[in-house]
């Protein structure tokens, strides 16, 4: 039997449904793919992945099958590091559980492993990224990460999508313990890639598809909060000036939350605020301070974040108006639907 090539590995929790789906669409493809494997790693979901393959048809042979699940839950960024950290093949493909994979997906990658990159990304229709700017381009190579970003244009962190994303562990693997030393941020995988293309390897974009992007439900959805907290420590595991520069312009500053959405979050979290406005306030300047000064050349979301910080002093008052105006919003919205 060929080695396998490829690993197509699936972090899941309590998603059986969405889970079930996907492998409906990988393993047909996986049957005629010796080359490829099979690695779920279950973060003690509350019916195990194990079960929901089982309920599933298919010929695919089992020693190209491999069900993890986790002595208890730890954490959705150190459920997806596991995927690195199991990957036994040279190449992994980290595909979400509740995201739409192409159903050529495993023949195209297999088809563009011929090429030694460190990392591919595949267009995804949801949000039309990357951005080709030439028509005849079909696919494209570089090794600079300044240059692989200008590629998602306005909305540089859209890179982070996973699904869309293909490693080359040869050249991923040295970098992993970053890929740890990251996960709090949920970019533990840029990490990675970054310290791997100041190695000097490859990156390579393409015009193809191996997944799409499928919007999360609200209470299921990446953790903004979390994520706000903790990108800046990506800059303990620079190891340059040059590479603080980059962190800070693209994954700090290319990142720009809303500073009403970051007091209404931390409002919404913390029901006693009212009571005493001075922790909620020192949250709130904590993250502000995190992010204003990657946004000096922009003083109208400075004066953004100002105005915001008055709100502060009356969370009860802001919470009302912000989420009467978000759900008037939504009601627009839902008119202009209906009118198409």
């Amino acid at each position: 039997m060929d080695k396998p090539r490829l690993t197509i590995a699936i972090p899941t929790y309590n998603r059986a449904g969405p889970l079930e789906h996907t492998l409906r669409v990988i393993l047909p493809q996986m049957e005629n793919e010796p080359q490829v494997c099979l690695l779920i790693i279950d973060n003690h979901s509350e019916l195990s992945a194990s079960r929901v393959l089982e309920s599933l048809d298919h010929t695919v042979s089992p020693d190209r099958i491999r069900s993890v699940r986790n002595a208890v839950n730890i954490g959705g960024n150190a459920n997806i590091m596991r995927c690195f950290e199991l990957c036994e093949t040279k190449w992994l493909w980290v595909l979400g559980d509740d995201d739409a994979p192409s159903h050529d997906a495993v023949s195209t990658i297999l088809n563009d492993a011929c090429v030694d990159h460190c990392f591919a990304f595949y267009t995804v229709p949801q949000i039309g990224k990357p951005i080709f700017v030439r028509d005849e381009e079909s696919v494209i190579c570089g090794n600079d990460f300044r240059e692989l970003i200008s590629y998602f244009g306005s909305s540089p962190l859209e890179i982070a999508f996973l699904s869309a994303a293909i490693f080359n562990m040869e050249h991923i693997r040295p970098h992993i313990i970053d890929g740890y030393l990251s996960a709090n941020t949920g970019l533990p995988h840029l990490m990675m890639v970054f310290k791997a293309l100041v190695q000097g390897h490859q990156w390579m974009l393409s015009k193809k598809v191996i997944a799409d992007y499928c919007p999360p439900e609200a209470a299921k959805a990446w953790g903004f909060m979390t994520f706000a907290y903790t990108t800046s420590s990506l800059l303990g595991l620079t190891s340059s000036c040059s590479d603080v520069n980059v962190i800070r312009d693209i994954m700090i500053k290319g990142w720009r939350p809303s500073p009403k959405k970051i007091l209404y979050s931390l409002v919404s979290k913390y029901t006693d605020s009212s009571n005493s406005t001075i922790e909620l306030r020192y949250l709130f300047k904590t993250i502000r301070n995190l992010y204003i000064p990657a946004w000096r050349e922009d003083s109208m979301l400075r004066l953004r974040w100002y105005i915001t910080s008055i709100w502060a002093y009356f969370p009860r008052v802001f919470a009302v108006k912000y989420k009467k105006k978000k759900e008037g919003k939504a009601r627009i919205n839902l008119d202009n639907e209906e009118r198409r």
